[in-house]
């Protein structure tokens, strides 16, 4: 029996408002020839399929076209709800699922659904417990009067509990099959990607596990959450598969994979890592305008489609015409890439903005100039300076109102 691992596609997932969906289109193509390629008989999604809660009509099309595909090639599928995905909407079309053989288990299912025995052609089982996104809800751990830190020992504990009864359930139907356990959560010690990328969970974090937890539970943890791929102990069969495409610029070095599980003889063995394609490069350039522009020149992207960059530009004096030549450069098109986020950053700080209060009448200056001039030399993203700028014109409008 061989069965894939994977986890993170965020479907729906935008990147400085550039949607990231047709690199999850490719993973998908890619996806369903290694699935043909290795023979591969139980796919094992670690949760967040989607990004939002609410994906939008394209984003649920794209997914339920990725389902049918898998169920023409008699893959059996097992998906698990993450912290991202909506328990309606990803456990709504269950029942007609189950009968494609594709097994959806969202937030609060009950613990005999989380358990299931798959099985190949040539006879070879194994069980899955198939975990979702754990609340402290979903372990029937009341915290009602407890402190914080009571609170985080009180989930942690449910978690290890949730597990080692649907371990000992899978033992009393059947103890010569190997265990695998699903997971989407957090165990401590492991690399992150950036906070954007990640929500935190479970308290912060804090209540994440330990991973001497599992260790001995299982025959192999397939786990999703954390973006970056990453084995968590010495035999490799705890495992975080990470994101298909890279989410954030963050991850931009990471090397994306999936996991690939074989069973022989009621064992699990062999587990191998398969490296994912680059289907989009991210990159970002640093450097004084004139590095930035002749990096650019020379870029070639590494993936199919064009790169998305972010670009850094560290200068040394403040000037106005290095602003307006950074925005024309960010504006520009080209067939190797896109730039979707830019910074400046000036070493040495221009005139403060005392220092032009004190040259002009301050009855001259308009709120909204003085709030420019403040945030000028703070190196903010073009997004970032739309974003604080329209907090700015709400909160100032607000005031004026309570005037009136």
């Amino acid at each position: 029996m061989r069965i894939l691992h994977t986890a993170d596609w965020h479907i729906g997932k935008t990147l400085y408002k550039q949607q990231l969906n047709e690199e999850i289109r490719l993973f998908f193509d890619w996806l369903i020839e290694l699935i043909q390629s290795e023979r591969v008989d139980v796919l094992l999604v670690s949760g967040d399929v989607f990004d939002l809660a609410n994906p939008s009509n394209a984003d649920k099309q794209l997914y339920y076209s990725m389902l049918h595909r898998l169920n023409s090639l008699g893959v059996k599928c097992i998906i698990t709800a993450g912290n991202h995905d909506s328990p309606s909407l990803i456990e709504g079309p269950k029942d007609l699922l189950d009968q494609l053989d594709i097994h959806v288990i969202g937030h609060g299912s009950p613990a005999e659904r989380q358990l299931l025995k798959v099985e190949a052609s040539d006879g070879s089982a194994a069980h899955i417990l198939a975990v979702p996104f754990l609340r402290a809800g979903d372990v029937h751990m009341s915290q009602t009067g407890l402190s914080y830190e009571d609170k985080v020992s009180a989930l942690r504990r449910g978690i290890i509990e949730h597990y080692q009864s649907l371990q000992k359930m899978a033992q009393l139907q059947d103890p010569a099959l190997p265990v695998i356990a699903m997971g989407h959560l957090y165990i401590q010690g492991v690399s992150l990607s950036e906070k954007r990328s990640e929500r935190d969970i479970h308290i912060g974090n804090l209540a994440g596990l330990s991973v001497d937890r599992l260790e001995g539970l299982f025959d192999y943890v397939a786990l999703g959450h954390i973006h970056r791929p990453q084995q968590l102990n010495a035999e490799g069969t705890i495992r975080y598969s990470g994101s298909p495409i890279s989410l954030s610029f963050s991850e931009r070095k990471d090397k994306k994979q999936v996991v690939l599980l074989e069973i022989e003889a009621a064992k699990l063995s062999d587990v191998r890592s398969v490296s994912v394609p680059v289907f989009r490069s991210l990159a970002r350039v640093s450097g004084t305008l004139d590095e930035v522009k002749t990096a650019l020149d020379a870029y070639r992207s590494a993936g199919q489609l064009a790169a998305y960059i972010e670009i850094n530009i560290e200068e040394s004096q403040r000037n106005e015409s290095i602003i307006l030549e950074t925005i024309a450069v960010a504006e520009a098109t080209s067939p190797h890439y896109l730039i979707i986020n830019y910074k400046i950053q000036f070493s040495e700080s221009a005139v403060s903005l005392s220092d032009r209060v004190m040259e002009e009448d301050i009855e001259d200056l308009k709120p909204r100039d003085v709030f420019l001039e403040r945030i000028k030399n703070e190196g903010l993203s073009q997004e970032d300076h739309e974003l604080l700028l329209d907090a700015f014109e709400e909160v100032y409008a607000a005031a004026l109102s309570k005037e009136l």
